[in-house]
């Protein structure tokens, strides 16, 4: 499993899948910290084991959308501090500017933190990877070895596509969209 990095955005099985997430605020030795909403009802700092069975893994969000360089000052137009409108047109005038995260293109042999990742999102998705379980749940192994190929193309062929067992530029959304 990833060792967690402060902003790291954890996720968490609950209820028969993945349907939880916090944000890590503090990282010390086998255990973190995250902050989790709807977490008994309130915002809360919680503390988890990084081997704990409920742990599905951990992403990193792209948290610079706009670089520090571009980020523009409100004009006297704006006080919530966006860009600037005029008149009745509410558009800004600045195209919003988007986080594309990196999808590498991944096939059997591979390893590694993108395999990781993969891995994380078929096991989400019920696909057995060939990793190792901990406390009932399958964890990423980081290798695109023939159980990872094995679900690769099972998701492919769901998802009508062709069935070459290389994750990329069409099998990559299917993952994430779903």
């Amino acid at each position: 499993m990833h060792f967690p990095q402060v902003g790291d955005q954890a996720f968490f099985y609950s209820g028969g899948g993945i349907n939880h997430t916090g944000l890590v605020a503090a990282v010390d030795g086998s255990t973190f910290v995250t902050i989790e909403g709807n977490y008994s009802d309130k915002v809360s700092e919680v503390r988890h084991n990084i081997g704990d069975a409920n742990v599905a893994g951990f992403g990193r969000p792209c948290w610079e959308i706009l670089p520090k360089d571009d980020a523009a000052e409100p004009s006297p137009a704006d006080s919530s501090g966006g860009a600037a409108v005029s008149g009745s047109d509410t558009t800004p005038q600045e195209p919003a500017k988007t986080c594309r995260p990196e999808l590498p293109e991944i096939r059997q042999g591979d390893t590694g933190t993108a395999v990781e990742r993969l891995q994380t999102l078929l096991i989400g998705r019920g696909y057995f990877c060939g990793g190792r379980s901990y406390g009932g749940r399958e964890q990423p192994d980081g290798e695109f070895g023939p159980a990872t190929l094995v679900a690769v193309r099972d998701l492919q062929q769901a998802a009508n596509l062709t069935q070459d067992g290389i994750v990329g530029e069409k099998t990559w959304p299917v993952l994430i969209n779903t």
